[in-house]
């Protein structure tokens, strides 16, 4: 028959076999088992949480331990316990910082982009603004401008600019519905821009004076010699079939050039540009338009649409 002694022995060895066996299952370094003893572990183990537990949850204290002695023992214990978890949560609170900060800056960028966003609004529409002061201004002193001139259609935007090297035209918003028609001439406050080739019912195709399709015929202001500006895919178009007039004084290096209006495309007197360089009896023509830039033109009906608008008969 077993004493009470011997069951007390292994009823409190019970729990040491039960950690020492799941302590062995555990994958372990090898340096680990080599240097701790994984029965001698789990009884240490056993007694704290046991002293632990019974000190904290129901005010047992074995006789021989006294609170400040059970205190002073398991504290380094608890301290290396404790210090993965100081650890973790100084990890914590790192992280939890850097995601701050990650949103602090996003915050910061999407804050610059939106007053970038702004500041090029304002730039726009402040360019905008002088485009249309400058159209209102055209209107009203378009007489003493380019003269006779017919009335101006509509002021449209340019939407596309669709150019190779040598073919230069702009989609113009604005067709058959807004009262736009082949043949209709393109100009600005500056001068002339080109005429319209095609016209659909919402967009239209327009013709510039750079295009190496191009011609108009002009005359020069000061010696008024007759040519034809003809476009080569350059900003500087060539003035050919110049009809020089021994009467009259030869063409100068900076004198204007004006549409002449023969044909009955292009009105008479649309300012063009004036001449840059003569090379080899070729003279070239400085735009004053920078097509480049050009966002805006304004439509006015061909020379030979504004004629038969006066409709002479009826004089």
């Amino acid at each position: 028959m077993i004493s009470s002694s011997k069951k007390f022995n292994l009823l409190s060895r019970a729990p040491q076999r039960f950690l020492t066996r799941r302590l062995r299952k555990l994958t372990l370094s090898p340096t680990f088992k080599s240097k701790v003893n994984l029965s001698t572990l789990s009884f240490y183990t056993v007694i704290i949480l046991f002293l632990i537990v019974s000190s904290g949850f129901f005010g047992i204290m074995p006789a021989f331990l006294k609170r400040e002695e059970l205190l002073d023992r398991t504290a380094p214990l608890l301290k290396e316990l404790n210090r993965p978890f100081e650890a973790l949560r100084s990890l914590t609170t790192k992280m939890e910082d850097f995601w701050a900060l990650s949103a602090h800056i996003k915050d910061l960028h999407h804050i610059e982009n939106e007053r970038e966003f702004w500041k090029a609004q304002a730039a726009y529409l402040r360019r905008e603004n002088e485009i249309l002061k400058n159209e209102v201004h055209f209107k009203k002193q378009r007489s003493s401008l380019f003269g006779t001139l017919p009335d101006i259609k509509k002021t449209a935007q340019v939407i596309a600019r669709p150019m190779d090297t040598f073919k230069h035209h702009f989609i113009i918003e604005g067709g058959g519905d807004e009262g736009i028609a082949k043949g209709d001439v393109a100009i600005t406050a500056k001068g002339l821009v080109g005429r319209f080739i095609e016209v659909g019912k919402k967009a239209s195709r327009l013709l510039l004076i750079t295009d190496m399709d191009s011609r108009v015929p002009v005359i020069l202001e000061s010696s008024k010699h007759s040519a034809i500006l003809m476009g080569e895919g350059t900003n500087l178009p060539l003035l050919t079939r110049l009809q020089e007039d021994m009467m009259k004084s030869p063409p100068q290096i900076g004198e204007l050039v004006c549409t002449s209006g023969v044909g009955g495309i292009f009105p008479p007197n649309i300012p063009i540009g004036i001449i840059a360089s003569k090379t080899e009896d070729a003279y070239r023509v400085q735009l004053f338009n920078d097509f480049n830039n050009l966002s805006v033109v304004t439509i006015v009906p061909s020379y030979e649409a504004f004629l038969e608008d006066l409709n002479f008969d009826k004089v």
